[in-house]
């Protein structure tokens, strides 16, 4: 049987989703003789654990990272999935042009940098309530590299991105933010990223931080940011203005 809870206030719809097979149905709901009842204890094998003990130590530091600021359910050992739905805002007042908001990429973030993905692995979060994603980028360009956690051209960098899918006991459970980045293998990327030295990782935080995929000569946003020359998830920008405009940038 499939089932799906949904919920959202405003722009923001999070749906989940279970497969759920011979094991008695939960029902929440109102009783006769108390005021509202609670979800009771969850009595699902601990899935989540195991897979924790088998990160490395920065693995486990990333999991702090993403997550959720409170939860009840752990998705693995449900095997639940979610998505999360951002709508997009868009008004009528001008926009800037494409060459500020590359410009505050550049300067807003620690690291800026055009490589190709190589490898993806999820895991679960710190509360195991989200899933993140773990994925390797061999450094094609420079724009911007941080003093610590500095790297060059031909290194493998580790981006930590929100989201992920993974199999377990022969289901697959995937957590999903719409219109956030999922990085392909053998892709081409440019990103704008913040630094975690604790974790040693580079992910996306500050409103600055993006990542453009790249598809023949011109690269796309995964959010529909707004420029005066259109929509850059529809529109993109082409491979050869972003890189004239990142190399004019003059961060203060």
């Amino acid at each position: 049987m499939h089932r799906e809870l949904s919920f959202g206030t405003g722009a923001v719809l999070v749906v989940l989703t279970a497969t759920l097979g011979s094991a008695p149905g939960r029902i929440l709901g109102r009783s006769p003789n108390t005021q509202e009842q609670k979800p009771s204890p969850s009595k699902s094998p601990d899935r989540t654990t195991p897979i924790q003990r088998l990160m490395t130590s920065d693995q486990r530091k990333h999991a702090k990272l993403q997550g959720l600021r409170s939860c009840r359910v752990r998705l693995l050992d449900e095997q639940l999935s979610t998505e999360v739905f951002s709508e997009p805002f868009f008004d009528d007042k001008p926009h800037p042009p494409a060459e500020e908001i590359i410009a505050a990429m550049a300067c807003g973030s620690d690291a800026v940098f055009i490589g190709t993905s190589s490898r993806s692995t999820s895991f679960p979060t710190d509360d195991g309530c989200w899933l993140f994603t773990d994925s390797e980028i061999e450094v094609e360009r420079t724009y911007r590299v941080p003093t610590t956690g500095a790297f060059a051209v031909g290194d493998h960098v580790v981006v930590s991105l929100s989201g992920g899918s993974m199999m377990v006991d022969g289901e697959r459970v995937f957590a999903k933010n719409h219109y956030g980045p999922e990085l392909a293998e053998n892709r081409r990327y440019f990103v704008a990223l913040t630094y975690d030295a604790g974790s040693k990782a580079f992910y996306l935080k500050g409103a600055s931080n993006d990542v453009l995929e790249a598809r023949g000569e011109r690269f796309y946003s995964f959010w529909p940011t707004q420029t005066r020359e259109g929509v850059l998830s529809e529109d993109g920008i082409a491979a050869s203005t972003l890189m004239e405009k990142l190399a004019s940038v003059k961060c203060r």
